[in-house]
């Protein structure tokens, strides 16, 4: 069944699925300095939806069902360990780019998440970067102070 052809709960039932059949594929974005410094790395995490046909769907698809659900920061949560233990265990040097949602905020074990994950792996933090999207900052001011309060106590680092 195609995702996009699915009535909602269909979609839901589909996603709850996907996060635990690892059928997100993650891809990176290198973001380039303007300047041309060579000692500057930083690549964004794209994340697309497998279908059982190889399709890949865009997330602009599958975010909204996921928002709805509340199930954003289980989203998040498995981008942020995939990213640490496939793209930066075993590789100075690089940073990853990841925007976590306005849910994700508010889900306060998260930033415990963070705090384990990088020190099980012993990947720097630093080499996590956290984009947070402005109207998530203005709508959830509170949430968004304690996210940042607690990724820059891991040693992460995070920009809006």
């Amino acid at each position: 069944m195609e995702f996009g052809e699915a009535s909602l709960p269909e979609q839901q039932q589909l996603l709850r699925e996907a996060l635990v059949r690892e059928e997100f594929e993650l891809y990176v974005q290198p973001i380039v300095a303007l300047d041309g410094r060579a000692d500057w790395r930083m690549d964004e995490v794209l994340i697309r939806l497998r279908q059982e046909e190889k399709a890949l769907v865009p997330p602009g698809e599958f975010l909204p069902v996921f928002e709805q659900l509340q199930m954003l920061p289980q989203l998040d949560s498995w981008v942020l360990r995939h990213v640490v233990q496939r793209h930066l265990y075993g590789k100075a040097g690089r940073t990853f780019s990841l925007n976590v949602s306005g849910q994700t905020l508010e889900h306060a074990p998260f930033v415990r998440l963070f705090g384990q994950i990088i020190d099980a792996s012993g990947v720097p933090a630093k080499s996590v970067f956290f984009e947070i999207e402005e109207g998530d900052i203005v709508a959830r001011g509170e949430a968004a102070q304690r996210f940042a309060d607690g990724v820059h106590a891991v040693g992460g680092r995070y920009r809006h």
